[in-house]
């Protein structure tokens, strides 16, 4: 039986808490809880940030309206295989709020819901396949 190429992958993310509240998030790599470092296999990987605790009052706005404080998540890069597709996915990532909505936040969950990212391993092919498509749309 062959082995399968993994790639050596890893998140930073950035979160923001209140006085008395942390963020909960969980990280997913094809369907599977991962941490911020992660292995990636050859093909099509689906990576999947979800914040799940974001409450109505957890926003925090001064008398101005300025926030003050906020419970939120921020990927803030992502390396595969020291690759870095970190603009490939706050370009591309699918952020999908609880309510249905979908928004471009660039990876800035300010929301409970799950942010998206498929990618292909190795990463010099999906950045190719995205370059290929990009000349394709502007022919």
């Amino acid at each position: 039986m062959l082995k399968q190429k993994k790639f050596l992958s890893s998140l930073q993310i950035k979160t923001s808490s209140l006085p008395d509240k942390i963020p909960l998030y969980v990280i997913k790599n094809n369907n599977k809880v991962c941490g911020v470092n992660f292995e990636a296999k050859f093909g099509i990987n689906r990576l999947e940030i979800e914040f799940l605790n974001k409450g109505v009052n957890d926003t925090m706005v001064n008398e101005s309206g300025e926030i003050v404080a906020d419970l939120t998540v921020e990927i803030q890069n992502l390396i595969v295989d020291e690759v870095d597709l970190t603009t490939q996915l706050k370009t591309n990532g699918v952020y999908v709020t609880n309510d249905g909505d979908i928004e471009n936040t660039y990876g800035f969950l300010h929301k409970n819901g799950k942010f998206t990212f498929e990618f292909i391993c190795p990463p010099f092919l999906f950045l190719r396949n995205l370059e290929f498509l990009k000349n394709k749309q502007n022919d």
